[in-house]
């Protein structure tokens, strides 16, 4: 089994005009001698990408690539005072926009073992968003993700994958990608709109599903500016010089990939800047699993 591997070096980033990170921000949920959990920044790579910006060591001022598992490493170097190269692997990937739990492992063993689990899709991930419109009640997505042979396009602001000829015939393949989804309260902007603040849970993880799925029942994600239609210049209002949307990874079970093999779960708080216009001070946001505690 192919496992992405990162042993950390100080490369030297381009310069950007997004806000610096600092490895001295790094938001550590759980760490043993296996696993380090993060809790990660929105408008941050979950792993190296060709688009970089600044880290600045507070230690030596050196700059690193902007990708939380550049971060992670050199917070392991720091914390540990490792003068090599240190091991750590990402598990679990966010698009950049979306904050929350990444889990990374720090030996061979446990990248292995958490690449099976998450493949075998034995984890439960939760998510908390905010949404475009007045959302009611619970639900199910199924619909809204289709896999074709072919490339990302782009038409009408939204994504799709353009179909290939393989020979003489298209090969069109509808993924297996249920969405829960529960509403939790709903506030009035100024403008006269609704947002809704949801709980979301999948258990697969194909690209942009959530966000994809949202926009496909008429309630995409907000700041989304690539599946929520033209709300460029809302999302440039709402969060101004940010790289961000309202979709956060708030919970996550799975079995420690080392001993027992018990499950563990992790839950990553919601700041009061991810959406300010609404009460995030929910008890439930923040004491395990949403659906659990509302029987969803």
């Amino acid at each position: 089994m192919l496992v992405k591997r990162f042993f950390s070096s100080v490369s030297r980033g381009q310069a950007s005009s997004r806000p610096k990170f600092r490895v001295s921000d790094l938001k550590v949920v759980y760490e043993d001698n296996h696993l380090l959990v993060l809790n990660k920044p929105s408008g941050m790579l979950s792993q190296p990408g060709l688009s970089r910006s600044e880290i600045i060591s507070p230690v030596n001022g050196r700059q690193h690539s902007d990708n939380l598992l550049s971060y992670a490493a050199h917070y392991l170097r720091i914390k540990y005072n490792k003068t090599g190269n240190v091991f750590v692997s990402v598990a679990n990937r966010l698009d950049r926009p979306v904050s929350g739990l990444v889990v990374c492992a720090k030996t061979s063993k446990a990248a292995s073992r958490l690449a099976q689990e998450f493949s075998a899709r034995r984890v439960s991930k939760e998510y908390i968003a905010v949404v475009d419109g007045e959302l009611v009640g619970d639900g199910v997505v199924e619909a809204g993700i289709t896999s074709y042979d072919g490339y990302w396009k782009q038409r009408g602001g939204v994504k799709y994958l353009r179909a290939s000829s393989i020979g003489n015939s298209k090969r069109k393949e509808k993924l297996d990608g249920e969405l829960k989804y529960t509403a939790l309260q709903y506030h009035m902007m100024p403008d006269g709109s609704f947002k809704t603040l949801v709980g979301i849970k999948t258990k697969t993880g194909y690209k942009h599903q959530i966000r994809r799925q949202m926009a496909y029942l008429g309630h995409p994600i907000t700041g989304d500016t690539l599946y929520g239609k033209n709300n460029t210049e809302e999302a440039r209002e709402l969060f101004p010089h940010q790289d961000k949307i309202c979709l956060h990874a708030s919970f996550l079970r799975i079995r420690h990939p080392v001993g027992k093999r018990k499950p563990v779960s992790f839950v990553a708080s919601l700041s009061k800047r991810f959406f300010p216009w609404m009460d995030l001070d929910l008890p439930h946001l923040s004491s395990g699993s949403l659906f659990q505690q509302r029987k969803v």
